[in-house]
């Protein structure tokens, strides 16, 4: 087999315990892969000025052993919320932050002939 390439076995011909075998193989193969990938990346940090932990570098890959990897919505929930920047004059309830689509409120504000800056929250409310 070539460095890289591809093997062709037949995996359905295996029996459990030489699947599991190979499981184990290919298991060990990859964390000595990654385990080397990460000295090295260490190693080129080290001689930049940087000092990387093994923590470290799994946060920046998203994931640890034994950790699921790194989401979108784990990002999100992780993020502090955005304090609203414009309010609605006739139910203080509402506001926008002015992040995403313009609610209901807003455009019907905005079509009534009133400015987005008369509608700013100031820092005295």
């Amino acid at each position: 087999m070539a460095r890289g390439g591809t093997v062709d076995i037949d995996l359905s011909s295996l029996t459990d315990a030489e699947l599991e075998e190979l499981l184990a193989k290919v298991q060990t193969a990859f964390d000595e892969r990654v385990q080397s990938r990460m000295a090295e990346f260490r190693r080129i940090a080290s001689r930049a000025g940087y000092e990387v932990s093994l923590s470290k570098i799994s946060q920046m890959i998203g994931r640890g052993r034994g950790q699921r990897s790194l989401n979108q919505s784990t990002v999100r929930s992780q993020r502090q919320p955005v304090l609203p920047k414009y309010r609605n004059p006739d139910n203080p309830a509402e506001n926008w932050s002015g992040r995403g689509h313009r609610p209901r409120w807003l455009e019907a504000q905005l079509a009534a002939g009133r400015r987005l800056e008369d509608l700013e929250i100031k820092s005295s409310q």
